[in-house]
């Protein structure tokens, strides 16, 4: 990894270090080549590194077809740079012990990824630490100290005898013929620091970054979305856990949008984030109607209207007199909007709208002819309820 990091740059090379030996790997995550370590527990990291890379592969596929489908010929003929991939996995052997699933899911890109520059660099403990069918897609074996003998000949096939020297970092490959090797070694004493003075160094030459392994972050914040959030019909409403991609909803489609949760808190903090959300863009005007005072403290930069569903109709005159008219010559009824919705679009949580004085549920009331209605007895004054005026008949 050192040594790649001092003769590559980001547009040649981007690494990706799942570790799960020692994890002093993490130490290289900062390098602009580097796009992520990995550890033990990240699970969704490592979930997220295969799915980048089955997409990678597919889209490198298209790229490369007027090129012999490869990699090497798309580089030497196109005049285009698209960096090398290599995935480091450090102790394969701990890997599928912990996720023996995983290593089924990438040994496709494994086999395939080398044509469309895709590198895996696998280390392991011993030859059966590595399943069969990755062990074929790996054109280069290299075997440092081994405990036993045989165990290069098993490896690296005919050896003519060779073995290593009892020197750290003395191996055995093969090219031609098996040859031994000195692996280039970090000064030993001042490892980490040499790591972290080349970093420093590549960070001070302002090396673009390597793409991040896309990850669901802790809180999803509005400037995810500044370049695609250009009006009231790309409203962001969050990202897709399967693909990270942006949800937007274009409210011009419908002119009621209703909102429902078993759980008042989720609704709650949805509508805080949403008219922040909507607060944001200036391109369209928001009103907020708090006709059931849900709000206890409303600091958000929209207009706020906290009084009864039949005032809030009249104070439309001073919003839109063309809301308003159109409203009354309908009996209030809000799809009726649907003639402007090219300019509206009514967002509600559905418990608010049922229970607002004049919402849905005192509507129904006044159609079934209830008298004497009063709300449920209950914190939140959902329901209604009334007597008919006559007898009904069995």
């Amino acid at each position: 990894v050192y040594s790649s990091l001092m003769i590559y740059d980001t547009s040649e090379l981007n690494m990706y270090l799942v570790d799960f030996g020692a994890e002093l790997l993490q130490n290289y995550e900062s390098a602009p080549q580097v796009g992520n370590s990995i550890i033990n527990g990240e699970d969704e990291k490592l979930e997220n590194l295969a799915k980048m890379l089955f997409s990678e592969m597919n889209k490198r596929k298209k790229i490369f077809s007027s090129f012999n489908g490869n990699y090497d010929d798309y580089i030497r003929s196109s005049g285009e740079k698209i960096p090398n991939i290599i995935v480091v996995i450090n102790a394969i052997d701990a890997l599928n012990e912990l996720y023996p699933d995983y290593l089924e899911t990438i040994t496709p890109i494994i086999r395939e990824g080398t044509k469309y520059g895709i590198n895996f660099v696998i280390t392991a403990t011993s030859q059966t630490s590595v399943k069969y069918r990755i062990s074929q897609s790996c054109k280069q074996t290299i075997c440092l100290q081994m405990k036993n003998e045989s165990d290069y000949k098993d490896i690296l096939g005919k050896t003519n005898g060779i073995i290593p020297s009892a020197f750290v970092g003395r191996g055995l490959v093969k090219l031609d013929h098996v040859v031994e090797f000195q692996t280039a070694i970090i000064d030993k004493e001042n490892a980490y620091l040499k790591v972290k003075e080349l970093i420093a160094s590549l960070n001070e030459k302002g090396i673009n970054r390597a793409r991040e392994i896309p990850v669901m972050p802790e809180k999803v914040k509005i400037s995810l979305f500044s370049q695609k959030y250009l009006g009231i019909d790309t409203v962001p409403i969050g990202l897709t856990k399967e693909t990270l991609n942006a949800q937007l909803y274009d409210f011009k489609k419908n002119v009621v949008n209703l909102i429902s949760s078993s759980d008042m808190d989720n609704i709650s903090k949805f509508v805080n984030n949403f008219i922040n959300t909507l607060a944001s863009n200036t391109t369209f005007n928001t009103m907020c109607i708090d006709a059931s005072n849900y709000f206890e403290k409303f600091d958000h930069n929209v207009t706020y209207v906290n009084n009864s569903f039949n005032e809030f109709i009249n104070s439309l005159s001073s919003y839109d007199k063309k809301l308003q008219d159109i409203l009354i010559s309908n009996n209030m009824n809000i799809k009726s909007l649907s003639e402007i919705k090219n300019n509206l679009a009514v967002f509600a949580a559905h418990t608010n709208l049922d229970s607002a004085e004049g919402g849905v549920n005192d509507v129904l009331a006044q159609k079934l002819g209830l008298i004497d209605v009063k709300t449920f007895d209950d914190e939140l004054s959902l329901g209604r309820i009334g007597y008919l005026p006559n007898k009904m008949s069995t």
